[in-house]
């Protein structure tokens, strides 16, 4: 059967995918919480990234060459569609992953994922610049809106840990950049060749990219790694970011990038309750006033672009 890749206007089809956006959004949320563990077990940010990729790599090229097999008499490959999914994966999965891991060295998880989680602000600006999409006043206020609570836990957070709050937070910054870009580019393709072959191209390419980052940077350092660890980089690789990627690459493909930014809007939510019960983080008044805001912030960015 064809994989689908325009949304359905059916109430079924909307509802699985907002299903897929809410599950792939509280998976993600996993993932700072488990790289805090890993780095609790004095993994660098390379060995993070290889181990992470070397154990999500083979779902994706499994996972292309089937679907591939059963859509190859319908989807036309080209290089344009090539070079571009294998481009976005790259901006996205390697270089967020990698700016948002420098990060969170130095801050905590829950701010990790509420700035992580503006990247919507993001595409509104860039649609703004690339697309020449206007940005109206009831967006800009929700935007200022999801940056004042930002500001609220950024705020906090340097008066508790220090100058390394800026730092971290201005890595992440990035790495909220990047992904907005796959965000806002990725629907091309989907459209194209659909989610699931886009998924694997793009997580392959930024496998690759991975790869060749650590070889040059710091060699087969990465070898050195506990049991623990292993196990620690195996839910990250395939809970954390296999099945996620597509669960999200699927929403946007039945739902759009618009109702699929509010689902996740739960993300936030899930990494504060795990941060607190299995990194010990305090969730304080700025933590719940800051979130509540973002989250409102993006829900409403996200309801005016609709």
């Amino acid at each position: 059967m064809a994989e689908k890749t325009e949304p359905k206007a059916t109430t079924k089809l909307d509802s699985l995918g907002i299903f897929y956006a809410l599950l792939g959004a509280a998976l993600f949320s996993l993932k700072p919480v488990m790289v805090k563990l890993m780095f609790a077990e004095n993994l660098s940010v390379e060995a993070i990234m290889t181990w992470r990729m070397i154990f999500s790599l083979p779902f994706y090229l499994i996972i292309g060459y089937l679907v591939y097999q059963q859509r190859k008499t319908e989807v036309k490959f080209t290089p344009k569609i090539i070079i571009q999914s294998s481009a976005i994966g790259i901006i996205a999965y390697y270089g967020a992953t990698f700016f948002d891991l420098l990060g969170i060295q130095y801050i905590t998880a829950q701010l990790e994922r509420i700035i992580l989680f503006t990247y919507p602000t993001f595409v509104a600006i860039f649609g703004y610049l690339f697309f020449r999409e206007k940005i109206s006043l009831k967006q800009f206020l929700a935007m200022l809106l999801a940056y004042l609570g930002i500001a609220i836990m950024f705020g906090n957070e340097l008066t508790l840990i220090g100058e390394n709050t800026i730092e971290g937070g201005l890595w992440v910054l990035l790495a909220a950049l990047a992904y907005a870009t796959y965000m806002l580019f990725q629907k091309f393709p989907i459209q194209i060749i659909g989610s699931r072959l886009f998924t694997s191209i793009a997580m392959t390419a930024a496998s690759i990219a991975i790869f060749i980052h650590v070889a040059f940077s710091s060699g087969l350092e990465f070898t050195e790694i506990s049991y623990y660890g292993l196990f620690l980089s195996f839910i990250t690789a395939v809970v954390c970011t296999v099945a996620p990627s597509y669960l999200l690459a699927e929403a946007v493909s039945r739902i759009g990038s618009g109702p699929t930014s509010i689902s996740i809007g739960i993300g936030p939510i899930f990494t504060s309750i795990f941060a607190v019960f299995a990194l010990g983080e305090n969730f304080t008044i700025y933590h719940l006033g800051g979130t509540i805001l973002v989250i409102i912030g993006i829900y409403l960015l996200s309801q005016v672009k609709q």
